[in-house]
């Protein structure tokens, strides 16, 4: 039994990765759901311009009247908003860190990345849209994990209300900088309020969508089972490999997943993520072998498996045996009727497609995985098979268009390479 989207009409027997997309409660898969929140966010973005035109209207046409400079000050509102996010997670990585827990990265925002630094060994990605975010924390010992989490979450509003209060200094005194700038534009007191604000209502208890907020996780704390932190230690290995994996750097990526093995021998996710890795490294055999073992895992779920037979088939892509070519096309049909939207999923099916001279169908999967995946390596080898394709279609101008973005994505790609043969 599969679950149709009711806006692409992409099937799958993944039934859990559906989510009600409109307000018919019909059914859209990840993919559609994503593109539903981001026309969302492109209507409200049109809010601010709009707004904005308003209040400079109404300040420049009737000077007397306070609307537009409430408008305005409203919009600032907005704009320190993601400064007041930025000092609030800051908040979450510091006090995680000065407790000894592993704080591996930071979120600001959501949507596209378009910026990424990493700083006091945690990674900052900063989103398009500047609304929420979060720290991500995980125990690297098992004593004192529970008071450690309550202060760790405590740590955004803590700094927001501390960076509040010292605000709030100059301005009882008086001080001259504190003031309105041309006109009525409260500068130091909108700064101070999108602190005290976030500060505060992330201490309100409760759930939005499946997020909990800081004072929720605050009163979860204290009721921690023992076996959550031994599980959530476990997931710290899978997430040192995975954002080793995203980086690129596969030996380390490699070195994580032994590391968890020593405390789960047996989780078929570290070895699903160290067969990734081995892929990464150009170890294709050692990839193939390593995830057809964890595809024969009876217990593992639907999503994981997937995602095992997605590696299977690209290293036997890559290993150029056109014996294997043929078991790749099993393990990518297997994959296509589970996660079909996944951007890995449609690369793969592109590349199978391209060796099978299948090119007019593999050049759309590979667009519509560009449209959906923002990390530059694996946008790399999308455009290195759209270059390939487009030297199977003789279009050299295509051809030297893609290897150029390959490179200008990721310019030590190893596919770059395999790419420029046929032009040799």
């Amino acid at each position: 039994m599969s679950t149709r989207c009711a806006n692409c009409g992409v099937e799958s027997e993944l039934d859990e990765a559906f989510e009600a997309g409109n307000q018919f409660g019909h059914p859209y898969c990840p993919s559609c759901i994503l593109k539903t929140r981001g026309e969302d966010v492109t209507a409200v973005k049109w809010v601010f311009p709009i707004a904005l035109v308003i209040s400079v209207a109404g300040i420049w046409f009737n000077p007397e009247d306070d609307t537009g400079w409430a408008i305005l000050n409203t919009l600032l509102f907005y704009v320190f908003g993601y400064a007041s996010l930025i000092i609030h997670e800051a908040g979450h990585a510091i006090m995680g860190k000065a407790l000894g827990l592993r704080v591996t990265n930071v979120q600001l925002g959501f949507g596209r990345t378009f910026m990424m630094v990493k700083a006091m060994d945690v990674r900052w990605e900063f989103k398009m849209i500047p609304f929420g975010g979060f720290a991500r924390y995980i125990p690297i010992d098992l004593p004192w994990f529970r008071t450690k989490d309550f202060l760790t979450s405590f740590g955004g509003p803590l700094a927001n209300l501390l960076v509040a209060w010292i605000m709030s200094w100059p301005i009882q005194a008086g001080a001259e900088f504190t003031k309105p700038v041309f006109g009525e534009l409260h500068l130091w007191h909108v700064f101070l309020g999108t602190n005290l604000f976030s500060g505060l209502w992330n201490l309100i208890p409760y759930v939005s969508g499946n997020q909990p907020t800081d004072g929720m996780l605050m009163l979860r704390a204290p009721f921690i089972r023992d076996e959550q932190i031994k599980k959530l230690r476990l997931i710290r290995w899978q997430m040192e490999c995975d954002l080793c994996l995203e980086e690129g750097e596969f030996d380390k990526a490699l070195q994580q997943a032994e590391e968890g093995r020593k405390l789960a021998p047996d989780d078929p996710e570290l070895a699903s993520r160290k067969a990734r890795a081995l892929l990464g490294a150009q170890r294709f055999d050692e990839a193939r072998s390593e995830a057809l073992g964890v595809y024969e895992i009876e217990s593992l779920s639907l999503e994981a498996r997937a995602r095992s037979s997605n590696t299977v088939a690209e290293a036997n892509l890559q290993l150029d045996d056109e014996k294997l070519v043929h078991e790749a096309g099993f393990h990518s049909n297997h994959v296509m009727r589970i996660i079909p939207w996944d951007p890995e999923a449609k690369t793969v099916r592109a590349h199978l497609l391209i060796r099978q001279d299948e090119v007019d169908e593999a050049i759309p999967l590979l667009h519509s995985a560009l449209e959906e995946e923002s990390e530059p390596r694996p946008r790399a080898m999308m455009h290195c098979l759209l270059a390939l394709a487009a030297h199977k279609k003789s279009d050299q101008s295509a051809y030297q268009a893609e290897l150029s973005n390959a490179r200008a994505a990721q310019p030590d790609h190893f596919m770059i390479a395999k790419v420029e043969k046929p032009a040799t």
